[in-house]
């Protein structure tokens, strides 16, 4: 199946109709979405929602560990989990196929310096507790996307199998986010060679690339942002008010992961490999026009069945 990554708007149902024919022409069948209280629930149950992003929470683990004492307008784990729960049953509302989880953490001065504090497994056995406690019965494929931070991002196949034998929800897998893998190579120069190096650390994974279901189609060639000392925004974002604070870091972020075109044929390669269910278009965009324009520029480089 063949899905694009959007967030509605009020006037996205007449959006979709409007587009109807090019979404016809190349085979997108619905769409994979963030469901928040930023667009009416009446608008969500009008788009063809296979997908349901669950809410990610970048730092939160020091508030489960009970090391702060709020986190994201929360004061108690509990609200915490209940926010997922409600995640939980509004994909069952919407009859989504599969839900994205982030199995990840990271403080905001570290994506400057990209040296962490915590470990995968940290976060890890972490991550498992909110889990195990939310997701439980019968419900849409819960899949887990990897981030470039601590938690899954696929180096460690031991640490990665034993997490997923450890979740107790049965249906349950992976979805490989191309651009996040390409992001833990500072050496990647060209989008040829973010191929060959996702190739490689898909083999590590052995047995595990079986349970990758899902894929974020999209690709970042950063060698050369990435190859900045980047002391200085840090200190810029340090001496900052809180708003311009996110400001500085959700520019860093996209210049880091830039969710672009994956221009290389070899893209072609890694989506045959693995026993995908879902083939997820997550280009960055400003409308749902552009959106499409970059899946009919994203298909030139692949040949679906």
């Amino acid at each position: 199946m063949k899905l694009i990554s959007f967030m509605p708007e009020k006037n996205s149902p007449s959006e979709i109709k409007k587009f109807k024919n090019r979404l016809k022409e190349l085979d997108i069948q619905g769409i994979e979405t963030i469901v928040g209280d930023y667009c009416p629930m009446e608008i969500f149950q009008q788009l063809p929602v296979k997908g349901v992003h669950l809410i990610y929470f970048p730092t939160w683990l020091e508030f489960w560990q009970g090391k702060a004492e709020h986190c994201y307008g929360f004061s108690r784990r509990e609200e915490l989990v209940q926010c997922f729960r409600e995640q939980f049953e509004t994909a069952k509302k919407l009859k989504a196929e599969y839900m994205v989880f982030h199995v990840s953490h990271v403080k905001s001065q570290d994506i400057f310096t990209m040296e962490f504090l915590y470990s995968d497994e940290e976060v890890f056995s972490a991550s498992l507790e909110v889990i195990n406690e939310v997701f439980t019965g019968e419900g849409p494929m819960l899949l887990f996307e990897n981030l470039p931070w601590p938690g899954l991002n696929f180096k460690n196949y031991a640490s990665t199998k034993k997490f997923l034998d450890s979740v107790s929800y049965r249906n349950k897998g992976f979805v490989l986010d191309l651009s996040h893998l390409m992001c833990l190579n500072k050496e990647i120069s060209n989008f040829d060679e973010g191929a060959e190096y996702i190739l490689s650390e898909i083999w590590k994974l052995g047995e595990l690339k079986e349970y990758i279901y899902g894929v974020h189609i999209n690709g970042s060639v950063s060698k050369e942002y990435l190859s900045q000392d980047f002391s200085i925004l840090l200190d810029k974002w340090m001496k900052a008010e809180s708003l311009d604070k996110y400001y500085i870091e959700a520019d860093h972020v996209k210049s880091i992961d830039t969710h672009s075109v994956f221009a290389s044929d070899k893209l072609k390669e890694i989506l045959e490999l693995l026993p995908l269910k879902y083939k997820v278009f997550e280009l960055k965009h400003r409308s749902l026009e552009e959106l499409l324009e970059k899946v009919e520029e994203q298909n030139k480089h692949i040949f679906f069945e």
